[in-house]
């Protein structure tokens, strides 16, 4: 494989675009125009003022939070807790944004997206009721990926849009970690992540280039990763996601 793609715009939301062929060609699929190349100096300020460790980076805290939403699923029924959910409709933002940009410019006929760190599934549910037909969420932490099938299965039943679109929507949940992933490489045209690079980097901000590798492996060639970051300015996330040449900026929201 060749450079990939980063796209970036004022909001948190981020597009990012890994593959082969010339800009002109690459902005083509997209509909973005390609930024200009960004300085691999300013890449090394990504994080450094953030070499603390926080809970939130690791495994056992979102097991134990997981669980927690599991028993009030049992006792209220409630269907868990998400990032940016809060933030006046941002999945709907983000969603919305995603199906014009990439379903009704898709370079392919249908769409294959991956949900990395999909949590209590919301998301996914999201994306189907815009037109994605063909998803996948994981999660490292055993009890998302409970708590998201609870969720998913529910939906069906309540007959939303799980429920009417089922003989033609592929949606599936497992417990897979983005760093050791067990899926087949080279499969997906959209990696999503809304959340989940923030928490990494909660471990320190080495990891930012295994994370960019991590992802590159499980995309296409020419397919894009969607970045919603609260963590990273957007320079910090182009230069850190661009570095060795895992992925190059096309634009964003």
């Amino acid at each position: 494989r060749s450079e990939g793609e980063v796209g970036v715009g004022q909001d948190p939301l981020r597009q990012l675009h890994h593959g082969e062929g010339t800009e002109a060609a690459r902005s083509e699929m997209s509909g973005i125009l390609c930024c200009d190349p960004i300085t691999q100096g300013h890449s090394q300020a990504v994080g450094s003022d953030r070499q603390y460790r926080s809970p939130l980076a690791r495994k056992e805290y979102w097991e134990r939070a997981y669980r927690s939403q599991l028993a009030l699923w049992e006792e209220r029924g409630e269907a868990g807790e998400s990032w940016f959910e809060e933030e006046s409709s941002c999945m709907d933002r983000i969603s919305g944004w995603m199906a014009q940009d990439l379903l009704e410019r898709a370079r392919v006929p249908e769409v294959k997206l991956l949900d990395v760190g999909s949590g209590n599934g919301a998301m996914l549910v999201q994306l189907a009721a815009v037109g994605f037909r063909k998803l996948v969420g994981t999660d490292y932490a055993e009890n998302a990926v409970s708590l998201a099938t609870k969720n998913l299965e529910r939906e069906q039943s309540r007959g939303g849009v799980l429920h009417e679109f089922q003989g033609e929507l592929q949606i599936s949940v497992f417990r897979d970690d983005v760093f050791t992933s067990a899926l087949p490489r080279a499969s997906f045209d959209v990696v999503h992540d809304k959340g989940t690079l923030d928490a990494i980097l909660l471990a320190g901000s080495e990891r930012i280039g295994q994370y960019a590798a991590a992802t590159a492996a499980l995309s296409k060639p020419n397919g894009l990763l969607v970045i919603t970051s609260c963590n990273l300015t957007a320079k910090e996330l182009v230069a850190a996601m661009e570095e060795g040449c895992k992925w190059k900026h096309v634009g964003g929201l």
